[in-house]
């Protein structure tokens, strides 16, 4: 696995990213990202699998932003 003629990568990453703009009935934008993908080195390979929300601070209504986590 060659980057080019002076170096050697350890690894790759190929993904391919997926966004929709969700509009909130206040009016605050959201951006929800979905990023699927591998990284791929030598003989392994692991999968990348990422969902990514993006509150706009330009757009939010909100004067209090709530930061959660899902339980997974």
């Amino acid at each position: 696995m060659y980057c080019n003629d002076n170096f050697t990568c350890a690894f790759v990453t190929r993904v391919d990213r997926s966004v929709a703009l969700l509009r909130l009935p206040k009016g605050d934008e959201i951006e929800l990202a979905l990023d699927e993908g591998v990284v791929e080195a030598e003989d392994a390979t692991a999968p990348i699998h990422e969902v990514e929300m993006e509150l706009d601070p330009i757009t939010s209504t909100s004067s209090r932003l709530t930061c959660w986590r899902p339980c997974l």
